[in-house]
């Protein structure tokens, strides 16, 4: 018996952005809970982009997506410094303890960003932190520049 393979239907495959090896290399990464994207990190971002800090964030990228596993994952390995946006939402995030975890265990730096009255994690009790006021974000956004400064910001 013959097999009809016209009749057998095509697998749909999403379009998944393709990762370039070592393309995150010397960047940092924001890490942070999508509700504080518009108050908080969208802001923060584009402050440390336009003074040259080379930062990975994966707002356009759909959660718990293939392409955001993927992205994650080399974000955890790749990057130099995770900049961890501390807040309500972000404390409970699984994604956010599991980002800190890694850069802890490697060694690697962590920056925290502490928006409202919000206890750090277990894993980072006595990590200081720089105050996010959102009368004067500018303030926050300085003192994390300087703070990168110091860890040899730009690396690219």
């Amino acid at each position: 018996m013959e097999r009809q393979t016209d009749q057998i239907p095509m697998l749909e495959v999403p379009d998944i952005p393709s990762l370039v090896i070592n393309a995150l290399e010397g960047h940092v990464y924001i890490i942070y809970a999508r509700e504080d994207w518009a108050r908080v990190t969208a802001e923060l971002y584009n402050y440390l982009y336009a003074h040259g800090i080379p930062i990975w964030v994966d707002q356009d990228l759909e959660p718990n997506t293939y392409a955001w596993n993927a992205g994650f994952e080399q974000a955890l390995h790749e990057c130099q410094c995770l900049l961890v946006v501390l807040s309500e939402n972000s404390v409970s995030e699984a994604h956010v303890q599991r980002g800190i975890r890694h850069f802890l265990a490697r060694t690697k730096p962590i920056v925290l960003l502490r928006v409202g009255d919000v206890q750090n994690p277990p894993a980072l009790p006595n990590m200081p932190a720089i105050q996010f006021d959102a009368d004067d974000p500018g303030r926050a956004h300085r003192l994390l520049l300087a703070e990168l400064r110091k860890l040899d910001y730009p690396q690219k």
